[in-house]
């Protein structure tokens, strides 16, 4: 912990306290031991293995948010870059202090905004899909896996980035991916069992 203390420096610009968050983050991550999140990405990016699940299924929802958060961070590196690059070379006067400002303020509220929006409408989706398949799960267990599943696709997105292919493929390819795991995991938990009265009505039947 002392380590990042004597690295970090107090930015003269503002984002201050964005710049603190970053480095708690670090401290976090540093304490938690750098094993552990390898070892979700790991388990991510073979899912919907049964073993990955079942080990994903024991890590703490705290660890859970962190890791969906920094792995965010990571693949819209490329989008920020890009962004930032087209507005310098649009607005000539801008100043250095702005683009820090983009960079430690204004991407990392982006990005948690983004984070808490795609997930809550990607496992409440997930939902729908378990009810539709009659699985019972529930809400917070679906957006758990969800933000599990998200590796691959986020991957896809950052490397279509990259690559500038077209909006279309990058909305649709990480999107269907993330759906078919989804769907996957979902199938291996048991269907609904019906209730006692459905089922002495089948037998009199």
């Amino acid at each position: 912990m002392l380590y990042y203390k004597r690295i970090v420096k107090k930015p003269k610009n503002g984002g201050y306290n964005n710049f603190v968050m970053l480095t708690k983050i670090l401290m976090i991550l540093h304490n938690g031991g750098w094993a552990v999140y390898w070892n979700i990405f790991k388990n991510s990016l073979i899912l919907p293995k049964k073993e990955a699940l079942f080990f994903l299924n024991r890590v703490p929802m705290g660890k859970t948010i962190l890791y969906i958060l920094v792995l965010m961070h990571l693949t819209f590196l490329p989008n920020l870059f890009k962004v930032t690059n087209s507005t310098f070379q649009q607005i000539e006067n801008i100043s250095f202090s702005l683009y820090i400002i983009n960079v430690i303020v204004l991407y990392p509220f982006f990005t948690i905004l983004l984070m808490i929006l795609s997930l809550t409408v990607f496992s409440f989706i997930a939902l729908v899909l378990a009810k539709f398949l009659n699985r019972k799960l529930a809400y917070p267990y679906l957006w758990k896996i969800t933000a599990y599943s998200l590796t691959v696709p986020l991957i896809i997105y950052a490397v279509l980035e990259i690559l500038s292919i077209t909006n279309s493929l990058l909305v649709i390819v990480p999107i269907l991916y993330l759906y078919f795991v989804l769907y996957k995991i979902i199938r291996i938990y048991p269907k609904k069992q019906r209730t006692a009265g459905r089922i002495e009505n089948n037998n009199l039947v």
